[in-house]
């Protein structure tokens, strides 16, 4: 037992570190990742020369490192978490003993696990926030606006959603919803229902994540996205889509602002956005207000070391 509590114990301490630093200043350092691998290593040579492990525990804790490395390249190089997360995240694989995948445990990988905690906890937090202030506004534009500002509403929050939809980046969130409709309904048929693939799992997972899609995008063009005068652009910033089709739309701006990673702008970007708005007179850009993903990498965790195993496996029959 005293094997798995330094490890959680240096889990909570880098963990309280990166999060911290990650919300004031919105930067992982290295240093502090390095330190993480540091200590883990030095903990598991000791544990090693005193028998607390064995060389075969040792061949799934390398084989679980690399796999979930490899995940977490594929993850930022898709655009869905900043470089900072990715090695965050390897970090806590790492340091997370094996014992806390144990109810769900999945063979070369059991990482697998602790990732989907991360993205289930976030997309609960979306819905339920998103539920909230859309049954909020719901019950204002019902009651508290007239039927000519109703019309004007509906027309501005259907154009919005049909340039997401029919972007290339709407398209690639369908496509995407599409691949993760036929995992969960390949893992939900497999794992807890015991079954084959079914293809009424697989039209239930498409219409949840259509449903959640619509949710998460009324969330996020009503409340998550901000307008800012380019002058006051910060360094860090995430465009929202109507700066990123504009961008688009000028080849030689997309040219010279290059490619947008998860990380957000450097300096130069910033730089060429705003030289680009003052000579356009630009009067405000669209960017999103973001909370860390660390702190949901974070959050995963907890909930693998007290569940050991997947959140699915609450519902399971």
């Amino acid at each position: 037992m005293l094997f798995y509590y330094l490890f959680l114990g240096i889990i909570f301490i880098l963990s309280l570190i990166i999060c911290w630093e990650d919300v004031r200043h919105k930067k992982i350092r290295n240093n502090v990742v390095v330190a993480g691998f540091i200590l883990g290593a030095l903990l598991f040579i000791i544990s090693f020369a005193f028998d607390l492990v064995n060389f075969d525990y040792m061949k799934q804790v390398i084989a679980n490192t690399v796999s979930a490395l490899v995940v977490a390249l594929v993850i930022w190089k898709a655009g869905f978490w900043p470089a900072g997360d990715s090695k965050y995240f390897v970090l806590m694989v790492f340091l997370l003993p094996l014992q806390y995948y144990s109810r769900t445990y999945l063979n070369y990988f059991p990482a697998f696990v602790l990732l989907v905690n991360i993205f289930m906890v976030f997309l609960l937090f979306l819905i339920c926030k998103a539920l909230f202030l859309a049954l909020k506004d719901l019950i204002i534009f019902l009651f508290k606006t007239s039927a000519g500002e109703k019309i004007k509403r509906l027309r501005v929050w259907a154009g919005s959603v049909l340039r997401r939809k029919y972007s290339l980046a709407g398209i690639g969130r369908v496509l995407l919803s599409m691949i993760f409709a036929l995992a969960i309904s390949f893992i939900l048929g497999k794992f807890y229902f015991k079954s084959h693939f079914s293809l009424l799992t697989f039209i239930q997972s498409m219409i949840f994540f259509g449903l959640m899609g619509v949710l998460v995008e009324y969330y996020i063009s009503n409340f998550v996205e901000e307008s800012i005068l380019p002058v006051a652009l910060p360094v860090h910033s995430n465009l929202a889509l109507e700066t990123k089709q504009l961008i688009e739309k000028d080849k030689i701006l997309a040219r010279e602002m290059g490619e947008l990673r998860p990380d957000g702008l450097d300096i130069r970007q910033v730089d060429v956005l705003q030289e680009y708005s003052i000579k356009n007179n630009l009067q405000k850009l669209f960017i999103y207000k973001t909370i860390p993903f660390s702190l949901w990498i974070f959050i995963g965790t907890i909930v693998t070391i007290f569940l050991q195993g997947n959140i699915l496996q609450i519902f399971r029959k």
